[in-house]
C-alpha cells in the first residue's frame, strides 16, 4: 500500500541549466509533486557513504512549470538513503567515473529497500549504444569494434554507415559517411582515437528522412502509446530533438509493438522500469536507460500525461 505521504529523491546534475519546456526530470518532478508527495534534490556530488550506509546531502525542493522560475530549494541537510521510499536516476550520459560512482552508492540504498528507479546495476551493465546488440535480429546490420580495417570494410557492405562514439548524447559525435567518401578513415581514427576506443556503426537507414527517428518510452516493460518521431533538419542526417528540435507525436505501430514486445520482458526482469527505445524504419537503434527523454513534447500534443502512468506504476511496487 502507497503511503499517504511519499519521501522522493531525484539524482540529477545542475537543475538551475535545464530547458524547462522540454526536461523530462522536471516534468516528472512535477507529477510527483502534484500528488503530494515530498521531493527532495540530490547532486551527483551530494551522494556520500559513511560506515557502510548511504546518504546525501539532500535539500527540499519545490518546481514549477514557469521558464522564469522553475524551482525553489530549501538548505541542504544530511538525510539517510534509506529513509526514501523511491530514488530516481536521472543523470545525463556520459557514464563517467562520478556516473559509476553513484550507481554503487545508490545501490547501497537499493540494499536497504529503496526502490531506484532505474537498476543502478542496470545501468552500469548496459551501455546504452551497446545495449541493443543484445537484440541482434532486431537491429540494423552493425558491428562493434575498435579496429579500423575491420570497420572500414564493416562499411563496404553499406550505401552508407553510421558511426557512433559510445559514451555520448544528443546527436553529438554522430557521423554519416557514405561510399567513396575520403574522410572515411579520419572519422573512424578520431572515433577510435587511433584504435584504442570501441565505437559502434550500423547501416545507414534512409527511413529517418521520412520516417524520423522514433522514441518508444516503456514503463516496466510495456510501452507507452504514444511515440515521439523525431524528424531531421535539412542538411543534416541526425534526428535528435538537441540537433533538430523537428518531432510529431504518433501512434505505435505494428513494427514499433513488435519491437516492445520482444524487449519489454529483459527490460522488466532487469529493474529498467523507464526506458526509450529509439527505432528507424522499423530497426532498434538504441536502448536508452540512463535518464530517457522526450515525454514533454508527447504531453504538449497529448492529453494524457506519461509521467502519471509512470508514478501510477512505481506506486504499485511500493
Amino acid at each position: 500500500m502507497v503511503k499517504s505521504s511519499m519521501k522522493v529523491g531525484f539524482v540529477m546534475l545542475q537543475i538551475d541549466r535545464i530547458n524547462v519546456a522540454k526536461d523530462t526530470s522536471l516534468a516528472l518532478m512535477l507529477a510527483a509533486q502534484k500528488r503530494g508527495w515530498q521531493i527532495d534534490y540530490i547532486g551527483v556530488q551530494d551522494l556520500y557513504v559513511d560506515g557502510g550506509a548511504a546518504g546525501a546531502f539532500s535539500s527540499p525542493i519545490e518546481v514549477w512549470d514557469n521558464p522564469d522560475k522553475w524551482y525553489a530549494m530549501q538548505e541542504r541537510r544530511q538525510v539517510p538513503l534509506k529513509e526514501y521510499d523511491v530514488i530516481f536516476i536521472r543523470i545525463d550520459p556520459p557514464v563517467n567515473d562520478d556516473y559509476i560512482y553513484a550507481t554503487q552508492i545508490l545501490e547501497l540504498a537499493k540494499n536497504d529497500g529503496v526502490l531506484v528507479a532505474n537498476s543502478p546495476a542496470a545501468i552500469r551493465n548496459f551501455n546504452e549504444k551497446i545495449f541493443a546488440t543484445k537484440f541482434p535480429d532486431l537491429m540494423p546490420r552493425h558491428l562493434l569494434s575498435a579496429d579500423i580495417q575491420q570497420l572500414v570494410e564493416f562499411h563496404k557492405g553499406n550505401e552508407a554507415t553510421v558511426f557512433k562514439p559510445l559514451n555520448a548524447m544528443g546527436g553529438q559525435g554522430i557521423f554519416m559517411v557514405k561510399q567513396g567518401d575520403m574522410n572515411l578513415r579520419s572519422v573512424l581514427e578520431g572515433l577510435t582515437n587511433r584504435g584504442q576506443h570501441l565505437a559502434m556503426a550500423q547501416e545507414y537507414i534512409p527511413d529517418i528522412l521520412i520516417g524520423g527517428d522514433k522514441r518508444v518510452t516503456m514503463f516496466d516493460g510495456e510501452p507507452f502509446p504514444k511515440m515521439l518521431a523525431r524528424l531531421t533538419s535539412p542538411g543534416d542526417f541526425r534526428a535528435n530533438l538537441a540537433v533538430s528540435g523537428n518531432y510529431k507525436v504518433e501512434d505505435l505501430g505494428k513494427k514499433e509493438m513488435s519491437i516492445c514486445e520482444q524487449v519489454g520482458p529483459f527490460l522488466k526482469e532487469q529493474d529498467i522500469s523507464f526506458a526509450g527505445l529509439d527505432i528507424i524504419g522499423g530497426y532498434l537503434s538504441e536502448i536508452n536507460i540512463t535518464c530517457p527523454t522526450g515525454l514533454r513534447q508527447i504531453t504538449a500534443q497529448h492529453n494524457e500525461n506519461p509521467m502519471d502512468l509512470y508514478l501510477d506504476k512505481i506506486s504499485a511496487r511500493l
